[in-house]
């Protein structure tokens, strides 16, 4: 069986690295919409 405290800290792991990998498209995201908008 796998330890309860691992499963949590990969779980925690996975949502700390999903927050980063969202902060990081939006920050793209917004910089190329502002290229595209901006001309």
């Amino acid at each position: 069986m796998v330890p309860e405290r691992l499963i949590r800290a990969l779980v925690y792991t996975g949502i700390l690295a999903g927050i980063l990998l969202w902060a990081r498209f939006a920050v793209v995201a917004t910089d190329w919409l502002d290229k595209v908008g901006g001309g």
